[in-house]
């Protein structure tokens, strides 16, 4: 795909500016821990996030060259588990 590079460091960057989101929303729930619509808002964020990984993944799938394919599937993957561990830690309430 001739523009994949593009492509993906676009989406990169959408999913940099929603981490900066999840990180305020965050830091507000941390303040008041009884915020149920910032627990929600923060769950509901997160799943964006996985959805924006996932699409990320079959874009380097399906169009990357093997040889970065590799490198940003393991990035990806990073990404994924670092975002499930603290979405499950928030959400339930170990982090705040």
């Amino acid at each position: 795909m001739e523009n994949f590079d593009l492509l993906f460091e676009k989406m990169n960057d959408n999913y940099n500016y929603l981490q900066t989101i999840m990180g305020a929303v965050y830091e507000k729930v941390k303040e008041n821990p009884e915020d149920e619509y910032g627990r929600e808002l923060l769950e509901s964020l997160g799943n964006l996030g996985k959805r924006m990984l996932s699409t990320e993944e079959s874009l380097v799938v399906s169009y990357g060259s093997t040889d970065e394919a590799i490198n940003l599937m393991d990035r990806i993957n990073d990404k994924k588990q670092a975002l499930t561990t603290s979405l499950e830690e928030t959400t339930m309430g170990k982090r705040l």
